[in-house]
This record gives structure tokens, sequence and C-alpha cells, in this order.
């Protein structure tokens, strides 16, 4: 639900492409992504890129 009281849109590591193919296809469309699929989670400062391993 969108609103002024609520918080919306995604964190970093959402799976946005998810989102997009579910508003083309008008279904609910899941390709297995999760948030634990991130190798290193986002830096709390921009431009959040973590450093290379």
């Amino acid at each position: 639900m969108f609103g002024f009281a609520w918080f919306n849109g995604r964190t970093l590591t959402d799976n946005a492409g998810e989102v997009m193919f579910s508003l083309v296809t008008d279904s609910v469309l899941s390709i297995g992504l999760t948030k634990e699929a991130v190798d290193a989670p986002p830096t709390r400062s921009f431009p959040y890129v973590p450093a290379a391993a």
C-alpha cells in the first residue's frame, strides 16, 4: 500500500527485475532470487557499492 504514512519503494537488495516482470506479464511471477542471493550487502553510504573481494 502506498501513502505518505508508510515507507514507499524498495531496498537495494530487493529483486526489482521480478517486480517489472510481474508488471509486464500482469501476474505474480517469481524468479527465485532472494535477499540472501546478494554476495555482499551494500554499504551504508553512497554509492552503496561494497568493496571488491
